[in-house]
């Protein structure tokens, strides 16, 4: 792996610079059958320390000279596999504390490689080609972009997986999709920005809501049959004040039988929307 790797780094164009004397000593010294090649590429041989591969990852970010890493992880043992979920996150996380890409190589039985794919939110390929091919694509983005991407905010509000996981385990023990004021209330948990909005059970909670935050507003109708609520006429747009807001709450109760509320949220003004959708495959991953 580690000579088809290096191939594929010449063939495209990236330079493998010496790793510090201080990795290489300890490398060796650790290896039980001599095999430890003193260079780079770095071929661990028969070292079985998850956790020193992960201070390997670390002590090589940290070179001033080394830009990305690739990482190569081939394990077909059972008692290594729940050390080597926990080493994908880990050095997940040191990609984003150097700011500097780790592209993992995972070769794993394929019963352990679609449950990575499942719960692992960073990307790890199949084989070194593909690994190198992707930092070769991202290094050409950042030479003719000439910037890096923005980053969020850091004081964006953000809650952590555990904190939003009763809200998706919820919804799979009842077998059914979020309903619209569970979304928002979903976006709104993560910290992301959304416009001002207010599920309204009665029509004095939506002129209330309405007053406050100002007409013209939007009302959307509530309910687990109206997946497409503009489809079904589920949706008032541009709704300018108390009369017409009360004239199409009575509409969009006679849309469906099933309705829960009707969200009432202000009008955003004309823009471009961008719409994303996603899904975890259980093939093939998050797609």
């Amino acid at each position: 792996h580690a000579v088809v790797a290096a191939d594929a780094c010449a063939r495209n164009g990236f330079h493998l610079p010496p790793l510090g004397r201080e990795l290489i000593d300890e490398a060796q010294s650790r290896a039980r059958a001599g095999v430890i090649r003193s260079g780079n590429p770095l071929d661990l041989g028969d070292i079985y320390d998850l956790s020193f591969y992960f201070r390997v990852v670390e002590k090589a970010l940290r070179q001033d000279d080394i830009d990305g890493v690739v990482f190569i992880h081939v394990s077909h043992m059972m008692v290594e596999r729940e050390a080597a979920r926990q080493l994908v996150g880990r050095l997940a996380e040191l990609s984003l504390r150097f700011d500097k890409p780790v592209a993992m190589v995972i070769e794993v039985p394929l019963e352990e490689r679609v449950l990575l794919e499942k719960i692992s939110n960073f990307p790890f390929f199949l084989e070194p080609t593909e690994a190198v091919q992707a930092l070769a694509v991202q290094a050409e983005f950042h030479q003719g972009n000439g910037t890096k991407p923005t980053r969020i905010r850091k004081d964006l509000p953000t809650s952590s997986l555990k904190e939003v996981e009763p809200w998706f385990g919820a919804l799979e023990r009842e077998r059914r999709q979020p309903l619209l004021d569970e979304v928002l209330e979903l976006l709104e948990r993560t910290g992301i920005p959304i416009v001002p909005w207010h599920m309204a059970k009665n029509l004095d909670e939506a002129r209330e809501a309405a007053a406050h935050m100002g007409f013209p507003v939007a009302l959307k109708a509530v309910a687990p049959s109206l997946l497409h609520k503009s489809d079904k006429g589920g949706l008032a747009l541009n709704v300018g004040d108390a009369e017409s807001l009360q004239r199409e709450w009575q509409r969009l109760h006679e849309v469906a039988d099933d309705i829960t509320g009707i969200v009432i949220q202000k009008m955003a003004p004309a823009s471009r929307e961008l719409i994303i959708g996603a899904k975890r495959d259980p093939s093939f991953g998050p797609v």
